[in-house]
């Protein structure tokens, strides 16, 4: 098992080098000159705009590790924490949609995740989609143990419970509208 100083150590030179690496896409720019960010860049007559958020969790458990994921349920590992797409046609004359929106959390090992997405062509269809994931891992070996009575003498410990309980429920819904009408 890694020790907490060296995760410690992984952690802060992938913040240094993520910072290095930040600093060079910046250092061409003139500091004496302002230049504007762009709202989004424009490609295929859609106007784009993306994000993404990566990261590293770290955790480290003492004691119980059933316990813990009953509770907590938060291991080790990188995440795609959040990432989101926009695509916009500034025209409406594109083939397939005319807007696209995508974002999702949660993705690469956390218990809870999702994913919502738009896609709309105007006045032909407006489609939504939303997709959610819940993992719960209930393993907690003291409750309602038949097996090790708190009175029994002598008190033999059960080290994982008979009542382990781990479930995933995937959740989705989808919302479809065709030939949509314009307010006046």
């Amino acid at each position: 098992m890694v020790s907490n100083w060296l995760r410690v150590q992984q952690v802060a030179v992938i913040v240094l080098l993520l910072n290095i690496a930040a600093t060079a896409q910046t250092a061409g720019s003139n500091p004496g000159q302002s230049q504007p960010q762009p709202e989004g860049w424009e490609g295929s007559g859609y106007v784009i705009h993306q994000s993404t958020e990566i990261g590293y969790r770290a955790s480290d458990i003492t004691g119980s590790e059933q316990m813990y994921n009953t509770l907590v349920n938060l291991r080790s590992g990188p995440r795609f924490l959040e990432q989101s797409l926009s695509m916009q046609s500034q025209q409406h004359d594109s083939l397939l949609f005319d807007n696209l929106f995508i974002n999702s959390y949660g993705w690469g090992g956390d218990p809870n995740n999702g994913l919502h997405a738009r896609v709309d062509k105007n006045r032909w269809y407006d489609f939504r989609a939303n997709f959610r994931r819940d993992q719960t891992d209930f393993n907690y070996n003291l409750l309602a143990n038949p097996l090790n009575p708190s009175t029994s003498s002598p008190n033999i410990p059960v080290t994982f419970s008979p009542h382990n309980f781990g479930t995933r429920r995937r959740m989705s819904d989808f919302d479809l509208n065709v030939l949509t009408a314009v307010g006046d």
